[in-house]
């Protein structure tokens, strides 16, 4: 039989660049229907009409850690103050869901069905109703899956499919009927933030070599995947995907790079150390003030500031990362992930000598090189403890605190300050150490990944908001917290990801016999001064006083001449 009606049109292919006048945008989604786009700067959430030019606030939402869209789109679901929450995007307050038993990191689907499926990150996958009630397990985490994130449900709820960190490789897997199989996993690469796309594909983001975001075909039937991956845009990452197959993606137009940057306590820029690198974290300060320990890509290295050489501490090790120093040595400790948390010590003098000391991630030491405190995952993998032991392994380790992490110990030796989420988000909180006795709240209004300045008078952490937050302390007569104050907010483009303070000289010292060099003073570091003249009125004066120079990670990205295209 013969038609004369003509074929259809092919589907219109449009280009657009949304520009977002609000700063960095951070955790986007298109909304099911493909007419608006939610997104977060700072601790506002926005949603933007892909017909409009303005965007709206939903001030119902503020202070959201992560969410996801409602199938009809005119929800979202969002987590703050371990509840999940509800806010329809056109009007109307927030509304809790159910109790989150644990901290969520922004992954979440919401079925047809009116299922919620999110995803615990160390502990597994886990549903509940739209209406509330109990969470139910679907795939709890074991020494082989230590990682999941980005669930998706597939059309028909034939299953979902889910990012996966397997043996410190990260990809994509499928669960169906309560059984996990693999998808897709590349050698030494990572694949983030998975999506389905009703054209028939799974898209996700490339991070490392030929990074970018990639499709593979997939059959919804079939439960497979049926070709072979291909890139659909070089410039691309966290894509996203609603039911017109409009794809969003934040255009990147360039491998995403980090640098070592010295700046004051006004987030002034100062100096830049070393050159831009894939997958650099974790600075830490040799005694010497001159060697910077960092991890870069799955090994540590010794960045050298005077020298501007960059030398390898490590070869071939799995994820190593989190190093510091042993006080007055070359030796540095560090975790290393290969199929489980393992804290080693490596000998940078002895060509790279690796010994493995005790299961646990994120090491921090005593000032005297005595003991090493360390984070490690409970049983059920949901939650954190904080633990200490002594280095040379002669003693088990001790259990400081509970729901616990990144502790630091204090340069006196006697306090450690540490992350927490018993009251439902990450606060800093303070206790004497070893005994574990005492507990003071260090942070009022979120904070994680606390450090001592080196003289123990002051405390930072990441605030919210992209705020880094400073408290004075002290210790003689008794111990008494001063008021939480901001230092300087994050700049636009920037990333501050790791926390480390440098000693800066303020005259010509001598240690054994031999001059030092001399550091400049930066004028209009009034703090600082004022800081080092409290420190002699203790009797604490030292040799080498403090202003606390922080270091911080930038992150670079490359645009191409006129932007994306």
């Amino acid at each position: 039989m013969w038609s004369l009606r003509p074929a259809p049109p092919e589907p219109l292919l449009r280009k657009i660049a949304l520009h977002v006048p609000e700063g960095e945008p951070n955790r986007f989604a298109i909304s099911p229907d493909g007419n608006r786009i939610g997104y977060v700067v700072g601790q506002s959430f926005y949603i933007r009409e892909l017909d409009s030019w303005e965007s709206r606030e939903i001030a119902a939402a503020e202070g959201m850690e992560g969410w996801f869209w409602s199938p009809d789109g005119l929800s979202v679901a969002f987590s703050r103050d371990r509840k999940l929450w509800r806010v329809d995007v056109d009007g109307g307050g927030s509304s809790a869901i159910v109790d989150l038993p644990w901290p969520l990191n922004g992954s979440g689907a919401w079925g047809e069905d009116g299922r919620i499926v999110v995803a615990a990150d160390d502990a597994g996958l886990f549903e509940v109703s739209q209406r509330g009630g109990d969470w139910r397990p679907l795939l709890e985490t074991d020494g082989e899956t230590v990682n999941v994130s980005s669930p998706v449900l597939l059309p028909g709820g034939r299953g979902i499919v889910y990012q996966a960190d397997r043996n410190g490789a990260t990809g994509l897997d499928l669960l169906v009927d309560g059984q996990a199989s693999e998808l897709l996993r590349i050698p030494d690469e990572f694949l983030w933030t998975v999506t389905y796309a009703p054209t028939g594909h799974l898209l996700y983001w490339r991070f490392r070599s030929n990074s970018g975001v990639w499709a593979v075909p997939f059959s919804v039937d079939e439960l497979k995947l049926t070709g072979e991956p291909f890139l659909v845009a070089s410039n691309g990452a966290r894509p996203t995907v609603s039911a017109d197959s409009t794809l969003v993606f934040k255009a990147i137009g360039g491998t995403i790079m980090r640098q070592l940057i010295w700046v004051d306590r006004q987030g002034n820029e100062l100096a830049r150390i070393g050159e831009p690198q894939q997958r650099l974290g974790h600075p830490a300060l040799a005694a010497d003030q001159n060697r910077i320990a960092v991890s870069v890509e799955d090994d540590i290295w010794i960045q050298d500031i005077e020298r501007g050489t960059a030398t390898r501490a490590t070869f071939d090790e799995k994820n190593a990362a989190w190093p510091v120093w042993l006080p007055q040595s070359d030796r540095i400790v560090f975790r290393q992930r290969d199929g489980g948390d393992t804290i080693s010590v490596v000998d940078t003098g002895a060509r790279g000598a690796v010994e493995t000391m005790m299961t646990g991630d994120a090491p921090a030491l005593s000032p005297d090189g005595e003991y090493v405190v360390f984070s490690r995952r409970r049983e059920d993998a949901a939650t954190w403890d904080q633990w200490y032991a002594p280095l040379d392994g002669e003693a088990e380790p001790t259990l400081l605190t509970e729901q616990a992490r990144l502790g630091r110990v204090s340069p006196d030796g006697r306090y450690i300050v540490y992350q927490s989420d018993e009251s439902g988000r990450d606060e800093v909180y303070l206790k004497r150490f070893p005994s574990g006795e005492g507990k003071w709240q260090v942070s009022v209004d979120g904070g994680a990944v606390p450090r001592w300045s080196p003289t123990g008078t002051e405390l930072f952490w990441h605030g919210p908001g992209g705020n880094l937050m400073a408290v004075d302390f002290e210790a003689v007569p008794e111990l008494k917290l001063g008021v939480p104050h901001l230092l300087f907010n994050y700049q636009p483009g920037w990333m501050l990801r790791f926390l480390l303070l440098r000693r800066q000289l303020r005259r010509t010292a001598l240690r054994d016999g031999r001059p030092r060099r001399r550091e400049r003073e930066h004028p209009g570091d009034q703090h600082g001064r004022e800081l080092v003249r409290g420190v002699r009125r203790n009797g604490l004066n030292r040799r080498f006083p403090i202003l606390g120079r922080l270091l911080r990670v930038s992150t670079y990205i490359e645009r191409k001449p006129g932007g994306f295209r």
